[in-house]
C-alpha cells in the first residue's frame, strides 16, 4: 500500500471520529437543553420528557444513524440543520442579532458541518473499497 493511500485512509477514519463525537455531542446538547428549560419553566415531568424528545431524541437518533449508515445519516444530519436555519430565519424581527448568531453557531452550524463530514467519509469508504476490489 502507498503512503498516500495511508494517510489518505488515517485522514478519512478522522474525519469520521470528529464527525461521530460532534454529532453525539449536539444531540446531547439539545437534550440538555430540552430537559434544563422544561424543568426552568416548571413543566410537569411529562411535559418535559416531550420537550426533551421533540428535538433532542430526533437528533440523537439521526446521528446513530449516521454512526452506521454515513451517507443516509449525513444527509439527514445535513437536512436537518437546514430546516433549523430555515425555522429560525422566519424569527428575524422577533430574536436579536445576537440572538441570531447563537441559534446559528449552536443549533444549526455542528448539524450542517456534521452532515458534510459523514458525507465525505461515506464517499471516501466507497472510493477506497472501489480501489481494494480493483486492486
Amino acid at each position: 500500500m502507498s503512503d498516500m493511500r495511508q494517510i489518505s485512509e488515517w485522514a478519512e477514519r478522522g474525519i469520521r471520529i470528529v464527525a461521530r463525537i460532534v454529532a453525539l455531542g449536539w444531540a446531547m446538547g439539545w437534550i440538555m437543553f430540552g430537559l434544563i428549560s422544561g424543568i426552568g419553566e416548571g413543566l410537569k415531568p411529562l411535559e418535559v420528557l416531550i420537550q426533551v424528545t421533540l428535538p433532542g431524541l430526533i437528533f440523537l437518533i439521526t446521528a446513530l444513524i449516521a454512526w452506521r449508515w454515513e451517507g443516509l445519516g449525513g444527509t439527514m444530519l445535513f437536512l436537518e440543520g437546514m430546516a433549523i436555519s430555515a425555522y429560525f430565519l422566519t424569527s428575524i424581527g422577533a430574536i436579536s442579532f445576537v440572538g441570531l448568531y447563537f441559534i446559528f453557531f449552536w443549533a444549526t452550524l455542528p448539524a450542517l458541518i456534521v452532515g458534510v463530514l459523514f458525507i465525505v467519509s461515506w464517499r471516501k469508504a466507497k472510493v477506497y473499497q472501489a480501489h481494494r476490489i480493483s486492486a
